[in-house]
């Protein structure tokens, strides 16, 4: 099993998750584990509600290099040492509202 750091972006604001997945499943794994947690980090982006959002893995920088689902996590993040942006895209408010604090 591996530890992956994932830094969740919408807008300006972020949270912090830690992802503990075997380097042998697929990014899909790792962006499935971060959607079924956005409920318990909503309040601290500002959203009040996530259910069908948008969401992008980025490579080291919420527009870093974008991470093919269907790539192994051994493949693209071999040391989990680097940090995973996953990026809502907010512009999206017909699927959920955010709120600008």
């Amino acid at each position: 099993m591996a530890r992956y750091t994932v830094t969740v972006a919408a807008g300006e604001r972020r949270a912090s998750l830690l992802v503990v997945l075997s380097p042998s499943q697929l990014c899909s794994a790792l962006l499935s584990s971060v959607t079924s947690r956005l409920p318990s980090v909503a309040t601290r982006l500002g959203l009040s509600d996530v259910k069908g959002a948008q969401i992008t893995l980025h490579l080291n920088t919420d527009d870093g290099p974008m991470l093919d689902v269907e790539d192994l996590l051994s493949d693209v993040l071999p040391n989990a040492d680097e940090t995973v942006y996953a990026v809502i895209d907010v512009s999206r408010r017909e699927m959920y509202t955010y709120r600008r604090c």
